[in-house]
């Protein structure tokens, strides 16, 4: 499977040179519209709302969406680029959610700020959110969800890029109090002195993502500060040089208050090229955390707190095919991953076994099954 995403900033900057006139239609009526929010007002509960590739600017973008089982989408060559243009909507989002089951597909959010500095591509206040094929670029946040009892959110295919404050309380992604999260398929990369990822969900499940600081001052890759069942397999991670924390994953730090408290590290290959120190895996819970067929390379110390460490390869050197470019396949010389794992059996009902591995960007394919199972987020 091979999904094509639009990845640099240069393409904002191009579709942003001169503001195209693109169509903001609802599908059942065919009737236009000249912003995001009269096509919203104008819809009813399950309609679609299509966006034609071209730039939005301020008002033009911005939408408060308060009608249920919307989708709007990004038609055309290029994703539309919804640009708040240093501002947003209430001083809140680009986009701000307060319906139920929303899905957003193929749109860029841009430049959203607010002096609270919680300016989002999207802000969530209603249950149930799908994004899909969406880029976030140089929010505040990049998506800020409210805590909704009852609420399940799914982010997939999708990346997030260089969005926070700069404050360390800004992320490219902040989940509240959900029922669910789940993330897969995405590439979220150089946060902006925040996380990669943070939730609050009482269940998360982490998927064959790729969590890169690259050249960015992000402080963790992954952040569960209440604890929940947390599952992340099939990651790629790395800490970065400029890194402004030197944990990677951090579990139940500011108090486990969600009911449940497991933490499942399975089948991912984590990078440190951090020179201070710095922790793989740093879990606060009193429960122990099945760490498990993991690469681990290059950092100080694995685990913090309670874990259990089964058949992990943990080096200075896995011999990646080129992880100066975050290329982490393994290569022939990777003799202390290939055939080296163990079965991770499930946890809570849900299977630990990695089906899928990671492929750049924003895409998955079935994980191969050779022999014995590997070490790491991809089989030899």
């Amino acid at each position: 499977m091979y999904r094509p995403v639009l990845l640099a900033a240069a393409v904002f900057v191009v579709l942003s040179a001169c503001m195209a006139d693109g169509a903001i239609r609802i599908v059942r009526t065919g009737a236009t519209y000249s912003t995001v929010q009269l096509a919203v007002n104008a819809a009813i509960d399950g309609d679609t709302i299509e966006i034609d590739s071209g730039t939005y600017l301020q008002s033009t973008a911005w939408a408060t969406v308060n009608k249920n089982n919307l989708t709007i989408r990004g038609v055309g060559p290029t994703r539309p680029v919804l640009d708040a243009n240093r501002s947003s909507l209430n001083k809140k989002a680009i986009f701000i959610i307060t319906g139920t089951n929303t899905t957003v597909e193929y749109l860029m959010f841009t430049r959203a700020k607010c002096t609270s500095k919680n300016g989002a591509g999207i802000r969530q206040e209603g249950p149930h959110l799908t994004v899909r094929d969406c880029y976030f670029y140089d929010n505040q946040e990049g998506i800020l969800a409210n805590a909704v009892a009852g609420s399940n959110i799914l982010i997939e295919y999708s990346e997030f890029n260089y969005n926070g404050a700069g404050d360390g309380q800004s992320h490219n992604m902040y989940i509240n109090g959900v029922d669910s999260f789940t993330l897969r398929h995405c590439w979220s990369h150089r946060a902006n002195n925040g996380h990669e990822v943070k939730s609050r969900a009482k269940v998360n499940y982490i998927l064959y993502n790729r969590l890169t600081n690259e050249d960015g001052t992000a402080s963790l890759e992954a952040d569960f500060p209440n604890g929940g069942s947390t599952y992340l397999i099939g990651n790629l991670i790395h800490q970065g040089v400029n890194g402004s924390n030197g944990t990677s994953i951090a579990y139940g730090a500011e108090g486990v208050t969600n009911p449940t408290s497991d933490l499942h590290v399975v089948n991912n290959t984590m990078v440190n090229n951090r020179s201070a120190t710095s922790i793989a895996i740093n879990n606060y819970a009193t429960t122990y955390a099945q760490v498990q067929n993991n690469i681990i390379q290059g950092y100080a110390t694995t685990t913090v707190g309670n874990c259990t460490l089964t058949t992990n390869w943990v080096t200075t050197n896995a011999y990646l095919a080129d992880p100066a470019n975050y290329d982490y396949h393994l290569t022939v010389n990777s003799t202390g991953a290939i055939n080296m794992g163990s079965d991770p059996g499930s946890a809570n009902g849900f299977s630990l076994w990695p089906v899928y591995q990671y492929v750049h960007p924003c895409d998955y394919q079935s994980r191969p099954v050779n022999g014995t199972i590997d070490i790491g987020a991809y089989e030899y």
